[in-house]
């Protein structure tokens, strides 16, 4: 089965403009993981929002439940770690 380099040629384009309509309307999916262009749409979302605020308060207080209350040393310790 021979085919010319013209027809070849045709068979690539039709395949080019295929797949790039497809890629408008698939995110592109690497390693089952999308591109760096899916977060950006969600970083920020919940800036100043007090729901989310109080959410993370209340994670952290219920983390920290169950730890023991620090020593003096263990303050005076984490107190001179520089930031």
């Amino acid at each position: 089965m021979a085919t010319t380099l013209e027809e070849r040629v045709t068979t690539l384009e039709a395949e080019v403009k295929r797949l790039s309509e497809r890629a408008e309307r698939e995110p592109l999916v690497v390693s089952g993981r999308t591109t760096p262009d899916f977060l950006d749409r969600y970083v920020g979302m919940f800036a100043e929002d007090p729901t989310f605020e109080d959410a993370v308060r209340l994670g952290r207080e219920w983390r920290n439940a169950d730890r023991p209350e620090d020593s003096d040393d263990q303050r005076e310790a984490y107190d001179a770690v520089p930031s």
